[in-house]
């Protein structure tokens, strides 16, 4: 089985990213493409309690580098239960947002 292929969308809040991933999410459907769709943070269940808990406003005041673990934490969950698997299975991968948030 091939390998598969990964495409991350990066930009700013706003910039239009979860828009154009809806774009491209749709037109694969329309012509049978096999793909996966992934958000960071996410799409596993230890991604969505760190999403929650950073987008939450009443959260507690998180300093940087906490936030960063959160955010690696999650992204390694992501990283080892459904990127390497889907990737492996041949399927097209697309994230909102992954390494490349981070380092910005």
């Amino acid at each position: 089985m091939p390998e598969g292929v990964l495409i991350t969308f990066e930009g700013i809040e706003g910039a239009g990213k979860t828009t154009q991933i809806e774009l491209l999410v749709n037109w694969l459907i329309e012509h049978n493409i096999t793909h996966r769709y992934f958000r960071e943070p996410g799409s596993t269940a230890l991604g969505e309690k760190v999403r929650e808990l950073l987008l939450n406003d009443n959260h507690i005041d998180i300093d940087p580098v906490s936030e960063l673990f959160l955010y690696l934490s999650a992204r390694s969950a992501l990283v080892h239960k459904e990127l390497k698997p889907a990737l492996a299975d041949g399927y097209l991968v697309i994230l909102d947002r992954f390494t490349d948030s981070t380092i910005a």
